[in-house]
């Protein structure tokens, strides 16, 4: 008699854009899609997103709209959408794999989905996030980045979950 397999991988693909992809489902942190071994979206990410959306919910109770910069596969979004129903989310993605990998497992629905670059659409408009893969060496250029969004955006807060560096502005300060 054998015991249940901790992790199952239930799909994985190669991206010319991200590299190899994964849809990995377990036990504890349920179904999540990895980029080079790295959770990008799913899984322990939400739980992220959950506390800090819901830290936003509390200071400006009300968004009607939302940018995702950075979709993967919805997991900012799709919290958006739970904290804010009546909210118009668009979500900006320049890899479709990673988008058609979050509707096939993570639900992502209710969303107006763009492929093109992200960084061409920035508009100081509602609540923006930035979801940017920035690990070891990259970590400067996510700095860099910042910067430039808090010449942008009234607000930015920093979230460094696992090796992603998270923007979240605001066009007013509460």
């Amino acid at each position: 008699m054998g015991f249940p397999t901790v992790n199952k991988v239930l799909e994985e693909v190669d991206s010319p854009i991200n590299g190899k992809i994964r849809v990995v489902t377990t036990l504890g942190l349920g179904t999540y899609l990895q980029v080079n071994n790295l959770t990008q979206s799913g899984g322990i990410v939400d739980g992220f997103w959950r506390h800090l959306l819901g830290k936003i919910k509390r200071k400006k109770p009300e968004i009607k709209n939302c940018l995702v910069l950075g979709l993967g596969g919805g997991s900012a979004a799709m919290r958006v959408k739970t904290l804010w129903p009546q909210a118009e989310v668009t979500g900006v993605d320049v890899d479709p794999l990673m988008i058609k990998l979050g509707k096939k497992y993570l639900g992502l629905t209710g969303v107006k989905v763009v492929i093109k670059d992200a960084s061409r659409l920035l508009r100081n408009n509602g609540l923006a996030v930035f979801n940017r893969l920035y690990y070891g060496e990259k970590r400067p250029a996510a700095m860099k980045f910042g910067a430039k969004l808090e010449k942008v955006f009234a607000r930015v807060d920093y979230v460094f979950p696992e090796a992603n560096v998270m923007f979240v502005c605001s066009v007013t300060i509460e």
